[in-house]
């Protein structure tokens, strides 16, 4: 798309006019271009994973996240949650746990053949919680986060662990969630 193009030292871009003449569409004319997020599903580093439950009131549905061995590599997560009654989501940050299963996510790109470097658990039984960096109460349909990645994104500390735990506040409550991330190389270091 922009090869050949490299431009070295300081530029004013005020006094240098810069023309992107593809890739365009072809009926409008405007300019294509995919954003950061997007490309990470295209490069296949891009997973997903979803689920549903029929709770009861109190009764709660527990994520492990095992963030070692991601070898320098970012989780960028996003959770979204509905539910046909009253529901919190809590996210804890440095939690033990015991037990539990490896669940099964799926790449976004689903002609490669790519799989995620953190770990997901499912049923696992949290020991401890350390710090809460997320509680959100949701129900009666109402989705949290509705569909922008920056209002709940959250940038996962590497060799951490983490909890996504989903609570009824009433009996028959059908909870689902997405929990969606990518595994980002930083560009340049974080301090």
């Amino acid at each position: 798309m922009f090869s050949g193009c490299s431009v070295s030292g300081e530029v004013d871009v005020d006094k240098v006019p810069v023309e992107i003449l593809e890739p365009r569409d072809g009926l409008t004319n405007a300019l294509l271009f995919v954003d950061y997020e997007h490309h990470e599903v295209h490069s296949g580093s891009a997973y997903i994973l979803s689920n549903q439950a029929l709770l009861g009131s109190g009764a709660t549905f527990e994520y492990v996240i095992n963030t070692s061995g991601m070898q320098g590599k970012q989780v960028h997560l996003l959770v979204l949650a509905r539910s046909t009654s009253e529901a919190n989501l809590f996210i804890y940050e440095n939690v033990t746990w015991t037990g539990g299963t490896t669940n099964g996510e799926a790449n976004r790109n689903r002609n490669l053949n790519k799989t995620a470097l953190v770990t997901i658990i499912q049923d696992a039984t949290v020991l401890t919680t350390q710090t809460k960096i997320l509680e959100e109460h949701f129900g009666n349909g109402r989705n949290i986060g509705g569909e922008s990645r920056s209002v709940l994104e959250f940038i996962l500390k590497e060799n951490e662990t983490y909890s996504i735990e989903f609570e009824s506040e009433a009996s028959n409550n059908d909870v689902s969630w997405l929990i969606e991330w990518y595994e980002h190389t930083p560009k340049e270091a974080i301090n």
